[in-house]
């Protein structure tokens, strides 16, 4: 499914509505509260904040009674109030109240221990994810889950108990959202197994339920469509007997988005239209927005714009009084493509502009290049191939600047998250052992009886450790090593870089998608993977770096020899055409390479640096008209090295001597440019 209808359909699935939630005041809370355990609370707060998804007054309020009852305040009740406050905040999209409940869980963190900090990450989470920030989010993520997995994952019963299962399921399910934006399902399918695991545990038929239809889902992506139809039914089956509208909404809903996967668009639009006739008829006004949107943009697949505009319609006048910045920018983007569809150029050309502003200001880089996307081809079909252009240059200046380290800090950080964590409990073990009075003999049997259970767990735990690597650190369509096992490799290798770059570029890949399927695309995806891999020694590396780009790396050699390998790799793809479904679909490609240490350039070169110069020469290659092949021969060692501008940097520099940059076409001779 699509990483935007993932992250709309973050929606908690609702209880169903009864006098309690519709009249709680503060007086029916402390009745309810005068004998609460500390579980009965943090149930309360759960069932709150799934109200707050559509009714955030009424939820804080609740909430605030729950305050005052619980006098005087345990650590783990104000952890439990503090998270269910931070949450409904962040499922209205209110930044100011999200980041005061994460301060003060934070601060809390102190007395109530390192998963107060955990909740923390999953309230930032929440709120990053809700609005399209999902860089963010993939972080705060992947943090809450590493802070839970000491409680959650642990036998120890002392440990287990303060696992809130609600919090773990819902970090575990932002974490997928994070590995789907990346394009990573292995990974997102290893994070939602865990959150079904998470739910069963919970004894929650809901949560449980939510998980099976996001799986369904991911299992058609995967092109496993017997798995999927299994899932949906599963599914729908768990909706019915819980008999709550907004379960059954939900599913309806992962249902379209299964249907729309097997580009059964007609029966996908039914089933979209069905789940916002369910929400309607249950006063889930917000849900009932949502797969409105969902709506309009299934009658666009069917290239029915007015229909499109009907639906989005039908949303503006929840929008109009609520603050739901990610669903409006859904709607306005909609309702520009079904404008420029119509031929209203002049009025989608108004609507673009607040498009843009809304993504620049309230998204992250994955969002903005995918709204990107969208609207150039719109535009150039309309006949505006100026305002396309403009849109393209726009995404490529995204794609170039994406390519920092502050993933790679950002991942640091969390596992240090996990180191701090273990040792921390490693600590909390030996004290407990070097205090303890035992008999010396039964001391030692026990230790030696515990040291090989240990050990037994250590083993597994290496097994299964081992066989998720292998999955997070190769690509699950072609099998190739992914840019998490290049970039641990370069990491493990340390500065300076040596040796040869090359990064490949499929050309007009868009083009084969759109003509021949994304079934078409994904099997020429394969088929180049196994030509570079035949290319290739078995020493060398060859990685999707993403999308259509695979990146090659090899030992230093001579120029000449790189150059040789170049032409290899161009004829990789331009010497017979892949054959997907019968139809013949030609391919070529665009590469930038260089050896390193290259020279004229500064010492000491990183990975990064090199990485950009290569990125730079590609793009230097599609300039040249594509199939073709850019060598950085020499810099100038003063030429600037800015990341943002390095393709027009280089191509300048070329123009005026101080590089050397020969175009190799295949079985032709270098033309230095």
């Amino acid at each position: 499914m699509s990483r935007d209808r993932l992250l709309r359909r973050r929606a908690r699935v609702a209880r169903p509505r009864n006098a309690l939630r519709r009249t709680a005041t503060a007086a029916a809370w402390l009745l309810a509260l005068a004998t609460a355990s500390a579980s009965e609370l943090a149930t309360a707060v759960d069932r709150l904040v799934v109200q707050g998804y559509e009714d955030p007054q009424g939820a804080r309020a609740g909430l605030q009674a729950l305050q005052a009852a619980t006098t005087p305040a345990t650590p783990d009740d104000t952890r439990a109030l503090l998270v269910g406050f931070g949450l409904v905040a962040a499922d209205s999209y209110l930044p100011k109240e999200t980041a005061a409940a994460a301060q003060a869980l934070r601060a809390l963190a102190a007395t109530a221990g390192p998963i107060a900090e955990a909740d923390a990450h999953l309230v930032n989470a929440d709120l990053e994810f809700g609005g399209r920030q999902e860089e963010n989010g993939n972080v705060e993520a992947r943090a809450a889950v590493a802070g839970y997995s000491p409680y959650c994952d642990s036998k120890d019963p002392a440990l287990a108990a303060q696992c809130d299962r609600f919090n773990w399921f819902y970090a575990l399910l932002f974490a997928a959202y994070g590995a789907q934006g990346e394009r990573n399902t292995a990974a997102a399918g290893i994070y939602l197994h865990m959150a079904l695991d998470a739910a069963v545990q919970s004894g929650s038929r809901r949560l449980e339920t939510k998980a099976t239809a996001i799986l369904a889902s991911l299992a058609q992506d995967d092109k496993d469509a017997e798995l999927a139809e299994r899932l949906i039914a599963r599914a729908h089956e768990l909706a019915e007997a819980e008999a709550d509208p907004a379960l059954k909404a939900y599913v309806m809903s992962f249902t379209g988005d299964v249907l729309d996967s097997r580009e059964q668009y007609e029966a996908a639009r039914a089933a979209y239209r069905d789940a916002m006739t369910i929400a309607q008829a249950a006063g889930l006004q917000r849900r009932a927005t949502q797969y409105a949107i969902s709506l309009g943009a299934e009658e666009l697949r069917l290239d029915h714009p007015t229909e499109t505009l009907a639906a989005l319609d039908r949303a503006k006048p929840f929008l109009a009084t609520h603050n739901e910045p990610a669903l409006e920018r859904e709607r306005l983007r909609d309702e520009t493509l079904a404008l420029l569809a119509l031929g209203r150029v002049a009025e989608a050309k108004a609507k673009l502009a607040e498009v843009l502003a809304r993504y620049d200001s309230e998204t992250g880089p994955n969002a903005r290049i995918g709204v990107l996307r969208d609207l150039g081809p719109a535009l150039a079909h309309a006949g505006d191939r100026a305002g396309a252009l403009e849109l393209y240059t726009r995404e490529q200046r995204l794609l170039q600047a994406r390519n920092d380290t502050r993933y790679d800090r950002d991942m640091q950080d969390v596992q240090k998250l996990i180191k701090d964590e273990n040792e921390r409990l490693q600590a909390q073990r030996a004290a407990r052992w070097s205090g303890a009075a035992v008999a010396g003999v039964l001391l030692a049997l026990v230790i030696g009886f515990v040291a090989r259970r240990q050990i037994a767990r250590n083993r597994q735990l290496a097994s299964r450790n081992d066989a998720l690597r292998l999955q997070v650190e190769h690509d699950p369509l072609t099998g190739l090593a992914n840019r998490a096992h290049l970039q641990a490799r370069v990491a493990a290798a340390g500065a300076p870089f040596e040796g040869a770059l090359f990064l490949i570029d499929a050309d007009h890949f868009k083009a084969i998608n759109d003509r021949y399927g994304h079934a078409a695309g994904d099997s020429v995806l394969v088929a180049i993977a196994r030509r570079l891999e035949a290319v290739l020694r078995e020493r060398d590396v060859v990685v999707r770096w993403g999308g259509e780009e695979f990146l090659v790396m090899v030992e230093a050699m001579p120029v000449a020899e790189a150059v040789v390998l170049a032409q290899r790799l161009m004829h990789a793809f331009v010497d017979s055409p892949v054959v997907a479904d019968g139809q013949e679909i030609a391919i070529s490609a665009s590469i930038g390479f260089a050896v390193f240490p290259l020279h004229g350039t500064p010492p000491g070169l990183a990975f990064d640096a090199a990485f950009a110069l290569v990125d730079a020469a590609m793009y230097h290659s599609k300039n040249q008209g594509r199939d073709c092949a850019t060598c950085i021969r020499s810099l100038d060692p003063v030429l600037p090295l800015d990341i943002s501008s390095l393709p027009a940097t280089l191509a300048q520099a070329a123009a005026d001597g101080r590089a050397i940059l020969d175009v190799h076409r295949p079985a032709e001779t270098a033309s230095p440019t």
